[in-house]
């Protein structure tokens, strides 16, 4: 019988169980059935009395679940068959749990391995069970190594085992401070490090440590490092010569190095502790607590110079560079102050002015336009002779900065010749129209379009750099020359050799395109004229022989032969002739309609047309042209001529006579519907004697006699055409407004 929820475990009812419908084995999982079924036969033999199993089984809804299985066989005597007694667990979600324990257990590991620091597991006895991949690197030790049994008391430099060992205690109760631990390697070296832990717990009870450990060699020797530095720099601030000192917000001196000490006169005793206020005379006192008081935390940094009183009535000169320091909280709690005697530097500044002021006044007398920046580019002089030229007083413009000094000669402030002492700037050297650079000095030609009231004038300068005694740039000086009436005689003299030059050059060209053009001409017809040539001298063989012979038949061929080479020869004479006199004054050009043109052209072709069955469209409205009018009409024929031969035989023939307005050029055109031209042969189609079709009509000049006239009337011509789908000559002529 069945009971209990085997129906929940396995989704069939008692009444399909009990009707082996499906049977037991075939609800165990295939994979399953293969070692259960031995144990399944013995236990039907009587070999096994008691069974307890783990397996999967399928369930009706086709979902796997684990069962774990207690069964026993019961014989109740001889002549009665053995029942099965047992009970049936479900334990999916047992299995599932410890599956994804070990896939929990198997990621930490995989995660340890990839971890830069040491990390290790110890069990209760302090023995190490795990070490990741950087434990047995750092240590020297072998995974067998932790087999046998190795603890982390054996990896600890410690003489006192109790307090290792009590230490471990607390750490596997969950007391775990950062322990900072002298530790050893297997070959005995030692490092320091820091080691931190957690307890494992394991149902409800710690069963070891789970921990990293941090190599901190490199810490302690920066820490090492950084006391030593301490020491160095504490020995460079008392070797200073410069004078550095630190006090509270009151003025009381807290730190000064010897240098201070030896300066004063004083000892340390005597100033630590004190205010430093007496050393500084009372009316340079306000001045130096105004510096005090404007430093903040955003701006904690400040320069000064003031005057002290030495010991026996002496007084110097120093400048200080003070430093405000803040405490997290924003509040002021003392000054760092660093100090240098400057009374010498002051006596050369005293003396520097009264050879400026000298300077100035030799500037101020040159008789070329001067003027001189500082090098924050500040003008600091100019002269007479630049407050003429750009009506600027110099009141209005010294320590004017921002390129001010570009205003009077350009409208707009922009950097000059000066600007390119400082940096040599491709834009600023662009505006001039040329710059020179001889040694530290640069030269420059320049147009300044706002002078003399806006007549400008071109002017020719010269900048140079101002050193100090360390060879510094410390400024830059730039004179200033009107050039004007030098450019306008360079100009004339430029203009006449460029006319003279463009004259020549346009005469050189046209010289060369007659070349060309000859060149051409000969090579195109020496080399058509030789082929009815060649005919007539390989006939001339025939003949001898068919008269040798006494053919009559032959004779007349050969004659025939010859004679059609020398037509075709005498045709291409004729057009060689006729393209040679174009550009001859055949007749004056004259004011004609186009429409005119056009009228007595057809008046030629008409009969070809009618014949041809082609059918000829024309424009109206035509404008006037200056030309040639019976060089014209000799293209509008030829063009027609060829509209109405390429296009006979096609449905519908038809050529148009027409004329458009591309953008501001007139165009006119003939366009067909014939056969097309192939692009790859379009260009050639204007050569002399070139021939799209060898066995056709003419001799192939036609197109280079049109091209020629076009090209002599000024104007010129091209073919728009796609093979199969007609054609368009376009050309251009002189109209008349």
């Amino acid at each position: 019988s069945i009971r209990g929820k085997v129906e929940e475990i396995t989704g069939y009812t008692k009444e399909e169980i009990s009707s082996c419908n499906p049977s037991w084995g075939q609800i165990i999982h295939p994979d399953e059935f293969l070692w259960l079924r031995p144990k399944m036969d013995g236990a039907r033999a009587g070999s096994l009395n008691i069974s307890e199993n783990e397996y999967r089984i399928v369930r009706k809804d086709g979902e796997v679940a684990w069962v774990h299985e207690l069964v026993q066989i019961v014989c109740e005597g001889p002549g009665h068959s053995a029942k099965v007694e047992g009970v049936l667990y479900d334990i999916t979600f047992r299995k599932r749990t410890e599956a994804a324990l070990k896939d929990s257990e198997s990621r930490y590991r995989e995660l340890a391995g990839l971890l830069p620091l040491i990390a290790f597991e110890l069990d209760l006895e302090g023995r190490v069970t795990f070490y990741n991949q950087k434990g047995l690197e750092v240590f020297g030790y072998s995974p067998e190594d932790l087999r046998r049994g190795l603890t982390i008391f054996d990896v600890i430099v410690n003489d006192d085992p109790d307090e290792l060992e009590g230490g471990f205690r607390l750490a596997l109760k969950g007391v775990c401070p950062d322990y900072e631990l002298l530790m050893k390697r297997k070959d005995g070296s030692a490092f320091p490090t820091i080691i931190k832990t957690a307890p494992i717990i394991r149902d409800g009870h710690p069963s070891g440590l789970r921990g990293i450990i941090v190599d901190i060699s490199e810490r302690k020797e920066m820490e090492e490092a950084l006391r030593e530095s301490e020491r160095f720099y504490r020995t460079i601030i008392e070797d200073q010569t410069d004078l550095i000192c630190r006090f509270r917000p009151d003025g009381v001196i807290t730190f000064a190095n010897d240098a201070y000490y030896r300066y004063f006169g004083k000892t340390r005793e005597e100033l630590i502790g004190q205010t430093f206020m007496p050393l500084i005379p009372e009316e340079d006192q306000e001045m130096v607590r105004q510096k005090f008081s404007s430093l903040s935390r955003d701006s904690p940094l400040t320069s000064y110079e003031h005057r002290v009183v030495l010991p026996g009535g002496l007084v110097r000169w120093q400048r200080w560079t003070d430093r405000a320091i803040f405490d997290d909280s924003g509040e002021l709690v003392e000054f760092q102050s660093v100090g240098q005697d400057i009374t010498e530097k002051k006596k050369l500044d005293d003396e520097l002015r009264r050879a400026h002021k000298r300077l100035m006044d030799i500037i101020g007398f040159l008789p070329d336009a001067t003027f001189v920046v500082d090098e924050d580019r500040r003008v600091i002089a100019w002269n007479r002779a630049i407050e003429d030229m750009t009506g600027v007083r110099k009141e209005e413009i010294i320590g004017e900065g921002d390129y001010a000094y570009a205003e009077p000669f350009y409208g707009s402030k922009k950097p000059m010749l000066v600007d390119l002492i400082f940096s040599d700037d491709e834009d600023t050297a662009s505006h001039y129209d040329r710059v020179i650079k001889t040694g530290k000095d640069i030269f420059g030609e320049v147009f300044a379009p706002t002078l003399y009231g806006g007549r400008g004038s071109h002017l020719w300068a010269v900048a140079s750099p101002l050193f100090d005694d360390e060879g510094r740039v410390v400024g830059a000086i730039e004179s200033i020359r009107d050039v004007t009436e030098r450019k306008r005689a360079e100009k004339m003299l430029q203009r006449a050799h460029h006319e003279l030059e463009a004259r020549v050059a346009e005469r050189t060209r046209e010289l060369e395109a007659k070349n060309a053009e000859m060149e051409r001409f000969v090579y195109t017809v020496s080399h058509d004229l030789r082929s009815p040539l060649v005919t007539i001298q390989g006939f001339l063989g025939f003949l001898k022989e068919d008269v040798r012979d006494r053919d009559v038949e032959k004779i007349d061929a050969d004659i025939e032969m010859i004679s059609d080479a020398v037509k075709n020869m005498d045709y291409l004479l004729q057009d060689t002739l006729r393209l040679s006199r174009i550009g001859r004054v055949a007749n004056p050009p004259e004011a004609v309609p186009f429409g005119e043109i056009v009228r007595g052209a057809l008046g030629l072709v008409s009969e070809m047309a009618r014949s041809k069955g082609v059918e000829i469209s024309t424009a109206e409205g035509w404008p006037i042209l200056h030309v040639d009018r019976l060089r014209i009409r000799e293209v509008l024929v030829n063009l027609i001529e060829n509209g109405i031969r390429y296009s006979a035989g096609r449905p519908r023939p038809l050529v148009e006579v027409g004329w458009r307005k591309d953008d501001e050029e007139t165009v006119f055109f003939v366009r067909d519907n014939g056969i097309g031209i192939d692009p790859g042969q379009q260009e050639k189609v204007f050569e002399l004697f070139y021939k799209a079709d060898p066995e056709g009509e003419g001799t192939g000049a036609g197109l280079a006699i049109v091209k020629r006239i076009i090209e002599v009337h000024g104007g010129r011509i091209w073919v728009e055409s796609e093979e199969g789908e007609g054609s368009t000559f376009c050309f251009t002529l002189p109209v008349v407004d």
